[in-house]
């Protein structure tokens, strides 16, 4: 009675998130695939605080990082035997109050550590306290259960550090899996 009083809820949870939330493309990944029906999108919409720009040389870095995601496009049950597809939700959120960060790049590798898409055509200026999504549907398992986001940013200012993480959801008859995964900072880039 408890596992189904919590599908129950997770599934209530997963509706109200979807609901909340209306899917818009704003970025069409680089690297165009046979299966682009199974492409990230952006999930929010662009505003004010949120821009593309164009890098010059003359930009003065004080900071910024890489950080790796860990993604899971599926998960293994019944003694590996069978797969269960999750789609999986990158967030970028700019914790900074006052400063904006720039996002270089959004690199999505599969298992095996190929590079798959790379998600921003030009970089992208979040102000302060701005969040951007990438969506990957359940269908696409072009990553597999090794899959990683890689996500760079720089900023003009020391700033706070974004929060990068992923959400993964799978959704199955009354079947619902739902987790996190946190990002962690494999380089600095500090001047």
């Amino acid at each position: 009675m408890k596992q189904i009083l919590q599908c129950i809820f997770l599934t209530i949870a997963i509706t109200l998130l979807c609901s909340c939330t209306s899917a818009q493309i704003i970025q069409q990944p680089l690297s165009q695939s046979s299966q682009d029906n199974n492409t990230a999108i952006a999930v929010n919409s662009p505003s004010a605080q949120e821009t593309e720009i164009i890098l010059t040389e003359n930009l003065e870095i004080a900071t910024g990082q890489t950080i790796y995601v860990p993604i899971y496009s599926h998960v293994y049950y019944a003694n590996q035997q069978r797969i269960y597809n999750l789609s999986a939700t990158l967030s970028i959120r700019n914790t900074d109050l006052t400063n904006s960060i720039i996002i270089t790049a959004v690199k999505y590798y599969d298992t095996d550590g190929k590079l798959v898409k790379q998600y921003v055509q030009n970089p992208l200026k979040l102000g302060p306290l701005v969040s951007r999504d990438f969506y990957l549907e359940q269908k696409d398992t072009t990553g597999g259960s090794g899959a990683n986001f890689l996500v760079e940013w720089v900023a003009e200012k020391q700033v706070n550090e974004p929060i990068v993480e992923a959400v993964m959801v799978g959704v199955s008859g009354s079947q619902a899996v739902a987790f996190s995964s946190s990002g962690k900072v494999i380089e600095n880039k500090i001047k």
